[in-house]
């Protein structure tokens, strides 16, 4: 199975209500105890393990569980617009039901992710939020990225130094 998804622009958010409930609690008299029936332990929708994500320079990703794995691009379009693609590949031989679960939990992810990003964005834009440091050992591959980017810029700006003038490297000679 093959399925792509693409996200461009903000998708809808939904609601969630939570409820609280306290079982066999009564005003003015102690909590009596009550036995809750064993629960079945929910399956983990990766798979059996936890999962691999590799990183390849210079904007896309790969991540790896038990019933499939996807890419992900990244294609920056202007500096306030980034489109994200995704290909997602299952096993040979997974039930439809499994596929969808996989699917639909990647999709609940990554929106979650994309809203927060964009929540960040916007409070970075409006100055009530300013990054700070990263953690050194669970943000280590954002720390080896913006280390790359932060060479390669100085090695750019040398070479701009050097000629005199810009260099796009988008444009044709």
């Amino acid at each position: 199975m093959l399925k792509s998804l693409e996200m461009s622009q903000k998708p809808s958010k939904k609601k969630n209500q939570n409820q609280i409930r306290l079982p066999g609690l009564v005003l003015g008299k102690k909590p009596v105890k009550q036995e809750q029936p064993k629960q079945k332990k929910k399956e983990n929708v990766g798979g059996e393990f936890d999962g691999l994500w590799v990183y390849t320079w210079p904007s896309n990703g790969i991540n790896c569980y038990s019933p499939a794995w996807y890419s992900i691009r990244v294609l920056p379009i202007t500096a306030t617009h980034t489109i994200l693609q995704y290909d997602i590949y299952t096993k040979k031989g997974l039930d439809e039901n499994t596929k969808k679960e996989f699917v639909d939990f990647l999709q609940m992810v990554e929106i979650e992710d994309f809203n927060l990003c964009q929540l960040t964005q916007k409070n970075l834009n409006q100055g009530v939020y300013t990054s700070g440091f990263l953690h050194p050992t669970k943000e280590s591959g954002v720390l080896y990225y913006q280390g790359l980017v932060r060479d390669m810029v100085k090695e750019h700006y040398a070479l701009e130094t050097a000629k005199g003038g810009p260099i796009n490297p988008a444009f044709r000679r």
